[in-house]
C-alpha cells in the first residue's frame, strides 16, 4: 500500500522573501536545501503528482 502525504508547499522566490531558500550553497541544520532552492509553482506540483503511480 502506498501512502501519500497530501500537504504541500508552493513558492515563488520572486514574490516572497524566503531568505533561507535564497542563500545558495549555505548549509542548513536540516540538510542540503539545494534541490528546492528554486520556484516551485502549481505547474511543478501537478507535473510531480502526475508521475506518481
Amino acid at each position: 500500500m502506498k501512502l501519500l502525504d497530501s500537504h504541500h508547499h508552493l513558492w515563488n522566490l520572486k514574490v516572497l522573501d524566503y531568505i533561507w531558500l535564497k542563500q545558495i550553497g549555505k548549509p542548513k541544520p536540516f540538510g542540503d536545501p539545494t534541490p528546492i532552492q528554486k520556484d516551485y509553482l502549481k505547474e511543478d506540483f501537478l507535473s510531480d503528482f502526475a508521475k506518481i503511480d
